[in-house]
């Protein structure tokens, strides 16, 4: 089934479209319930529509494997292959990847040896260049901070958008008909 050929068409600038902003509550239960999904790691280089064809058997199920993460964007909010995300950063950031990796974006409390092992909290801190600049001018203590460059945090960001969810294809059937119903 293709996704969008469900859609409504809808008159727009005096062209005839698909309104994709429609938004339908598909089987609320099934898309609550943890337990409907399965966690899938995105290999480099996998598109939706590989990971659907080697997930539900069908490269056309790309709109589940969307539909399932929330993914409206599907060129920010997927994961770039390693070439696509260093091609990214140079032209987000207009510089080598290399200045990158020598640019820090902020600094993380990452602790001191004799630090208590509950403290947990300060291991999510962050401090601003501007505001580690000015507590080393002052002679504030910095111990504990460790600079992440601007590279290793947007890296950080495209990894973490390898986690994904997949629907059990148990459920594909009953979406699918309830789609068909919704957009008829």
């Amino acid at each position: 089934m293709a996704y969008f050929n469900n859609f409504p068409k809808i008159t727009y600038n005096d062209s005839t479209i698909r309104n994709i902003l429609l938004k339908s509550a598909l089987v609320a239960e099934v898309f609550e319930n943890q337990d409907s999904f399965y966690p899938y790691i995105v290999k480099d280089g996998y598109r939706p529509d590989l990971v659907a064809n080697e997930f539900y058997g069908d490269s056309r199920y790309d709109w589940v494997v969307y539909f399932s993460n929330k993914i409206v964007d599907p060129y920010y909010e997927w994961p770039l292959s390693v070439n696509d995300f260093n091609s990214f950063l140079e032209k987000k950031y207009n510089t080598t990847i290399y200045s990158l990796q020598n640019t820090t974006s902020h600094y993380e409390y990452t602790g001191t040896t004799g630090e208590l092992a509950e403290d947990i909290a300060r291991k999510s801190w962050k401090m601003s260049t501007a505001t580690h600049a000015k507590k080393t001018t002052y002679g504030e203590s910095t111990a504990g901070w460790t600079a992440v460059s601007v590279y290793d945090y947007e890296d950080r960001l495209n990894e973490e958008r390898r986690s994904i969810k997949l629907l059990a294809p148990a459920y594909l059937n009953q979406i699918e008909k309830e789609l068909a119903t919704i957009f008829s």
